[in-house]
């Protein structure tokens, strides 16, 4: 009985060492798989970030387009004041 459970005993601790080296593995795969998720969920924020600050790009260009027009539209109202003067 003593040798059975000495041979078993054996048995069990070959085992324990030829899955050690993988419980490293395993752990790293864990914490690579966990980064990604994280690393994921960052990219979509700033996916969200940089579509809302193309929309207030946008928004600006089209204020400075129309303050563009408000100034050309000035200067040729005071141009054609002047015209009129004369």
């Amino acid at each position: 009985m003593a040798t059975m459970v000495g041979t078993m005993r054996e048995q069990l601790l070959a085992a324990r060492q030829q899955t050690a080296s993988f419980e490293g593995i395993v752990a790293d795969y864990m914490n690579l798989m966990h980064r990604i998720r994280e690393l994921e969920v960052r990219n979509a924020q700033l996916d969200r970030e940089a579509g809302e600050l193309r929309l207030e790009n946008d928004t600006l260009l089209s204020t400075l387009d129309d303050a563009r027009r408000g100034t050309v539209s000035s200067a040729e109202v005071s141009y054609s004041r002047s015209l009129d003067a004369d």
